[in-house]
């Protein structure tokens, strides 16, 4: 019975360790990239893959949202469900389309930043889309 209270107690700890390295190495790049505190929580989220993203501001005047979103996730299956399809790429920038779209290029485009940290990465969307349309 000791050994078994001794293995959980150290399991404990090594997660609450583990938590603690993630929650400071996440807090160190928000802060880096110009974000507070209040984002931790919904990155936490994205980082443990319980969040496509989510929207930290858009710029004013544009019609661009810039948001945090995993380093490794391909949005493009997510826009794929959406009816959306990748009709270009250029660098960082992919560009997507419905098919049934009247628009004459593109429906907006999704470009990841280069700013890149192992937790999360930055991008924008633009034409007024936001990330949280297409959940």
């Amino acid at each position: 019975m000791k050994v078994f209270k001794k293995t959980i107690t150290c399991i404990f700890i090594l997660m609450l360790l583990y938590l603690t390295i993630t929650i400071g190495g996440i807090y160190k790049y928000l802060k880096e990239y110009g974000y507070s505190a209040y984002a931790l929580p919904q990155t936490l989220a994205v980082y443990f893959g319980l969040s496509d993203g989510f929207t930290v501001y858009e710029i004013p005047n544009s019609e661009t949202s810039v948001f945090i979103g995993r380093h490794d996730y391909i949005y493009e299956e997510l826009f794929n469900k959406h009816g959306y399809q990748e009709i270009d790429r250029m660098g960082l920038v992919g560009y997507y389309k419905k098919s049934d779209s009247t628009n004459e290029y593109y429906d907006f485009g999704v470009g990841s930043r280069n700013e890149w940290c192992h937790w999360f990465r930055i991008y924008s969307i633009s034409k007024g889309y936001k990330i949280e349309d297409f959940k």
